[in-house]
């Protein structure tokens, strides 16, 4: 479902998903984003939503369809079986960003981003690559400053990265690029990233910025690196898992 008022971009982006997705909705009234967002058994497979919709604004709508899924003691389907991309021109406002996916939202879209890089941004979430569990250190350069992290989610496309230190004038935007350093033991591997989602976690040592990395441009070594890195990684991460469990029986 594209849910969002009629315009030249909208034609465009229904164009450049009709090829995957025949059977797509179009419209531009929000009761019909409620009532689609209400539905469990066979929900579409992406709704996409604007704001100013007639009727209830698309924010409104997530949350109506929010909290009649509550009432009726349903849960709201998970991505990616659903994906609900938010029309925003929001980008670095963490707080407001975790607002939205509390409403609902999957993911954002941007106006301005290119028509190219919005369908197949879509079109991705549908097909999420293989991700593993993993620790590994990395820096990431923002505002030509380097800050050190750790990844604990990784794929062959992105990684989510958790930064300990940052500041609001050091808060990258969505869609930023910049250059990424993962190290694994003796495995490195420099790229560009693109964010794709930025998050704000509290934990218990403080306030966490957790940014949603898509890579850009890997050669074919690169992804062989990461493939590396990823398996080396998991490996790891189980084996500490069972000695931890074999400790903990040894214990009782």
């Amino acid at each position: 479902m594209i849910a969002d008022v009629d315009s030249p971009w909208r034609a465009e982006l229904v164009a450049g998903l009709e090829a995957a997705e025949p059977a797509l909705r179009i419209t531009d009234n929000g009761n019909e984003v409620c009532r689609a967002l209400e539905e469990v058994a066979h929900p579409p497979r992406i709704i996409v939503v604007g704001q100013q919709l007639r009727g209830i604004g698309g924010l409104e709508a997530l949350h109506q369809a929010d909290r009649t899924l509550a009432f009726e003691k349903k849960e709201r389907p998970q991505w990616p079986t659903r994906t609900v991309s938010l029309i925003t021109d929001v980008r670095s406002d963490a707080e407001l960003l975790d607002l939205y996916r509390r409403r609902g939202a999957t993911h954002f879209i941007y106006r301005d981003d290119s028509m190219e890089k919005t369908v197949n941004a879509l079109l991705a979430n549908l097909r999420p690559a293989a991700r593993a569990l993993v620790r590994m250190d990395a820096t990431v350069t923002i505002g030509g400053k380097s800050l050190s992290g750790a990844v604990y989610d990784l794929s062959v496309t992105g990684a989510q990265l958790v930064l300990a230190s940052f500041s609001g004038a050091s808060m990258p935007a969505v869609g930023s690029v910049m250059p990424l350093l993962l190290q694994f033991h003796d495995n490195k591997l420099k790229c560009k990233a693109e964010v794709r989602g930025l998050t704000a976690k509290n934990a218990s040592q403080g306030q966490r910025l957790v940014l949603g990395l898509q890579f850009l441009a890997l050669s074919a070594k690169d992804i062989d690196m990461v493939e590396t890195m990823i398996r080396d990684a998991a490996e790891e991460f189980d084996m500490a898992n069972s000695d931890s469990v074999l400790a903990f029986r040894g214990d009782l």
